[in-house]
């Protein structure tokens, strides 16, 4: 296994694949951390916001909160506050209501947009590492066409795949997150949008 790493194209390739095995996990740890304190943050928000008596103090709540749920919340705030200049009924409030559904939906789609932008590197890692290690296999092997060269080739193919499989699987896992968060999304917007209902009501009488 020497030869591993005293030929250049072995060296070449195992540097490579380290690299993108090291970087794969620290977006990892990167992404988890940050998945982490969004969490908290929403929950956060989350309980000031149920606990706000007005619409001023709950959008104070959603201004100063940093998480996405804030962020989606803040779209609703913006458009309330482009469409309550209307004259309006309790009827009207119910068509206010529908017109808000949208920036928020639209929120929620650059939100999941922005998530998803970050997962591009675990696809790149996981299309580019079978290449590296079977391109290096392949040239290591042409230069020198021993039997130690076939078992570093082999080792340089079997460690492409398996940081191909080890991006895979974050790929999927931060896939299934994302679409639990889409769903914890659109209840806080049914939520949000009740509970502006319920004050915008109270507001008229």
């Amino acid at each position: 296994m020497h030869l591993f790493f005293d030929h250049f194209a072995f060296a070449l390739t195992g540097l490579i694949l380290l690299a993108l095995c090291l970087t794969c996990l620290h977006a990892f740890m990167k992404q988890a951390l940050s998945l982490r304190g969004n969490r908290n943050s929403c929950i956060e928000f989350e309980h000031r916001f149920a606990q706000s008596k007005d619409l001023s103090t709950a959008e104070m709540q959603a201004r100063g909160a940093d998480c996405d749920m804030a962020e989606v919340a803040c779209a609703g705030f913006d458009a309330y506050a482009d469409y309550r200049q209307f004259p309006s009924s309790v009827s009207f409030y119910g068509s206010l209501l529908k017109l808000m559904d949208r920036p928020m939906r639209l929120s929620i789609r650059k939100v999941l947009q922005q998530q998803e932008r970050r997962l591009m590197l675990f696809t790149g890692v996981a299309a580019l590492a079978p290449v590296v290690g079977i391109s290096g296999a392949l040239v290591g092997i042409a230069v020198v066409p021993t039997q130690d060269a076939m078992v570093a080739g082999l080792a340089s193919m079997a460690l492409g795949l398996s940081i191909s499989v080890m991006a895979i699987l974050i790929y999927k896992w931060s896939l299934n997150h994302q679409r639990r968060r889409a769903v914890e999304l659109e209840t806080f917007v049914d939520e949000f949008l009740r509970v502006l209902s319920h004050h915008s009501t109270q507001q008229r009488y």
